[in-house]
């Protein structure tokens, strides 16, 4: 099976398990979890999670089959709009990436979101309002 980012838009959607966490602030998105699942040719049941921060399209983490046995990723999106793969994640816990935040009490709240690929470490910080570009 070729691992690839999905796009989740032919897996089912379940709905009962969507998560919206809400600023107190201004009761504005910090974050929102939609999670998937589809079966595959082997009938065994592939799941996914997508992940928004501040409204910005950033994490996705899925299953894949190889054989029996169940491997996990996830993906981050970069600020130039490109998904990079992690390695697989154990249940260990190795590899599951590190997602840190700064949320309450400065003007321009972030979430810094760090990866390792198969080419090194990875990084995002998504704020909660653009930044303006360096000059």
């Amino acid at each position: 099976m070729k691992n690839e980012v999905p796009d989740f838009n032919s897996w089912l959607e379940l709905e009962s398990a969507r998560i919206m966490v809400l600023s107190k602030k201004d009761r504005t998105a910090l974050i929102e979890a939609r999670s998937y699942r589809k079966k595959t040719e082997t009938e065994k049941w592939q799941t996914g999670t997508a992940i928004s921060f501040f409204g910005k399209e950033t994490l996705k983490l899925w299953s894949i089959f190889i054989s029996d046995e169940e491997i996990r990723f996830s993906a981050l999106k970069t600020d130039e709009g490109k998904w990079e793969i992690s390695v697989p994640i154990f249940e260990d816990g190795q590899n599951k990436g590190i997602i840190s935040s700064c949320i309450e009490g400065i003007e321009n709240p972030f979430i810094k979101i760090t990866l390792i690929t198969a080419n090194g470490r990875i990084e995002r910080t998504i704020f909660k309002n653009d930044i303006p570009p360096n000059p």
